[in-house]
């Protein structure tokens, strides 16, 4: 009986002998861990500021606000509230040029095919293509207001972050160049 203890003990001495040696064979490399390499919050805000740029200058600014991305990694708290000012705006104009597609009279033009034909921001809030002073829609003419005092602050403080004077392809340009570092 005192034959099988010992055998017993002297087993289980060996198996953790032997345990412990395997341990120690195994290659250092396995036992640390392998390093992700992240990129910096300053990588992302500049990675996601060149898509920014990119989309307006391609896209066209109302649609790269308001349907291209959310902009979600631009820490820039001012930037977001203008945007959701922007979209919440921008959206309520087009509805209702949608809905009522008020003409102005002064030009003969319908609201609508200048919204389908021109787009919201060239049509509507820039000023080049018309000021829409001949539509006698009140409503409508409070809803152009905002959508571009909006637009304007939402333009004003894309311009200065980036240091252009305006949102043209030579200016996006540049200011692409820079956050490059070209």
């Amino acid at each position: 009986m005192w034959n099988i203890l010992i055998a017993g003990l002297v087993g289980g001495v060996a198996y953790l002998v032997f345990k412990e040696d395997k341990k120690d064979d195994k290659p250092k490399a396995n036992k640390t861990k392998k390093k992700v390499v992240r990129s910096s919050k300053s990588e992302l805000h500049i990675e996601e500021s060149i898509v920014l740029l990119n989309a307006i200058k391609k896209e066209g600014f109302d649609s790269a606000i308001r349907t291209y991305s959310d902009y979600s990694d631009i820490e820039d708290a001012k930037f977001h509230s203008l945007v959701k000012s922007y979209k919440n705006s921008a959206g309520k104009l087009e509805k209702y040029i949608t809905s009522k597609n008020p003409s102005d009279a002064k030009f003969d033009v319908s609201t609508s095919e200048a919204l389908n034909y021109e787009g919201l921001d060239y049509g509507f809030l820039s000023g080049d293509y018309n000021d829409w002073k001949g539509v006698k829609d009140a409503k409508f003419q409070d809803l152009l207001s905002d959508s571009k005092d909006d637009y304007k602050s939402l333009v004003n403080h894309i311009t200065k972050k980036y240091k252009i004077s305006n949102l043209n392809d030579s200016e996006i340009d540049s200011a692409l160049k820079r956050l490059e570092g070209k």
